[in-house]
């Protein structure tokens, strides 16, 4: 599992925040709670070589698979959050 900095948390808040935005939605605030459950289900999936939603009905889930793209990570997030956004479409 992998930690995101304070300051790269307020960036993909910020990012995401920014789309949301554009469609009157109120604001999202970083949970960490939500990231733990969440990379521990990107590990198992990892794992496994499978992407696959988790069936939770605890939260949404978006989920994104990129290769080739490098490792930052807050790169790949705002990657999987403009592959997101562009389904408004």
């Amino acid at each position: 599992m992998f930690a995101l900095t304070d300051a790269q948390k307020t960036d993909v808040t910020n990012y995401v925040n920014a789309y949301r935005a554009k469609n009157q939605a109120p604001p999202l605030s970083w949970d960490d709670g939500i990231f733990t459950v969440s990379q521990a289900w990107a590990n198992y999936l990892l794992e496994l070589h499978v992407i696959q939603h988790s069936g939770t009905s605890a939260y949404g889930e978006n989920l994104a698979f990129f290769q080739g793209y490098g490792s930052d990570p807050v790169a790949l997030i705002k990657k999987a959050v403009d592959a997101w956004y562009s389904d408004i479409a």
